[in-house]
């Protein structure tokens, strides 16, 4: 308790940072779960919650399966496992007295940062994921996604000059670092002529073009099985990474969850309005760190300029 009292002195700003799809990996989540109690009553609950719409799927049980790996290739199974690890962790650490005064997400990160500003319940958060996974699993196998070393429009310049047309920018992560979606043909040849260029590209390991035209296909699968909430206001600062600022809680209607899974991440716009709000303390809630390098690239940038 002492610690973090410390840390997070009455004039820092904290933001929590919820990670999304890619975050996770077989053996996540188990350290804390033996470890802490009061994260593994959190997890407990969480998973509880879920068995019902996961059809008796245990989230606490799927922790230690010896076939989590080829199981989290499935989004109806990586999305309610990393959301259930952020609830927990997130839950654990307010309940430790560190509490944000914003919170975002990254694509699916989202929907616990809404959880965690008290805009959706337990029970509404988890139907968003639920539903949400559930029509994007439609889409299994229909394209790729893939990291690059590059800024938004350069990455379409480059896609435009190699004619691999079916290329989008996913997520705009980074001042210098996007996540492509297209084809897996498309994405495979924009690895291939980015080589020959010393463009860095690293495939994700994702069947699915999220944040793709592509996904259009699913629309009607989620507005057919929507999810049933009703979002509150906050006193947390919500900030979008579908629209790139702050939102009223109220606003994340069902409209706005299916912008959440069609649109690109605005995620670097989303961190330069954090930054603007005055935080100044950054905690990734994820099972790995993938975004703090976007965020320290941010501030970097933000500092020089």
């Amino acid at each position: 308790g002492g610690e973090i009292d410390e840390a997070a002195s009455n004039s820092t700003r904290i933001a929590f940072v919820f990670g999304g799809n890619g975050a996770q990996w077989a053996g996540m989540g188990i350290a804390p779960y033996r470890q802490n109690p009061r994260y593994r009553k959190a997890f407990d609950l969480v998973s509880d919650c879920f068995e019902a719409p996961l059809k008796g799927e245990k989230l606490n049980e799927l922790l230690f399966a010896d076939n989590l790996q080829e199981r989290l290739v499935d989004t109806t199974i990586a999305q309610p496992l990393l959301f259930a690890i952020q609830a927990a962790l997130s839950d654990t650490l307010v309940a430790s007295g560190l509490e944000p005064q914003a919170v975002y997400g990254h694509s699916v990160g989202e929907v616990a940062a809404a959880y965690c500003a008290g805009v959706l319940t337990l029970s509404e958060a988890i139907d968003v994921v639920v539903k949400r996974s559930k029509s994007q699993s439609i889409a299994s196998g229909s394209g790729k996604m893939a990291a690059v070393v590059l800024g938004a429009e350069s990455t379409l310049q480059f896609a435009a000059r190699h004619d691999l047309h079916s290329i989008a920018v996913a997520a705009v992560n980074g001042p210098n670092s996007v996540t492509i979606a297209g084809t897996s043909e498309d994405v495979k040849a924009f690895k291939n002529a980015a080589r020959a260029e010393h463009v860095v590209v690293q495939i994700l390991d994702i069947n699915y073009p999220f944040h793709h035209p592509l996904m259009e296909k699913v629309k009607p699968a989620f507005l057919a099985d929507p999810p049933v909430i009703a979002p509150k206001n906050s006193p947390v600062a919500f900030i979008s990474a579908v629209t790139g600022a702050v939102e009223e809680g109220r606003r994340l209607d069902t409209a706005y969850w299916w912008r959440n899974l069609r649109e690109p991440v605005l995620f670097a716009e989303a961190t330069e309005n954090a930054i603007d709000l005055g935080c100044d303390l950054f905690i990734e809630i994820s099972p790995r760190s993938v975004l703090t390098h976007y965020i320290s690239e941010a501030a970097k940038q933000r500092n020089s300029s």
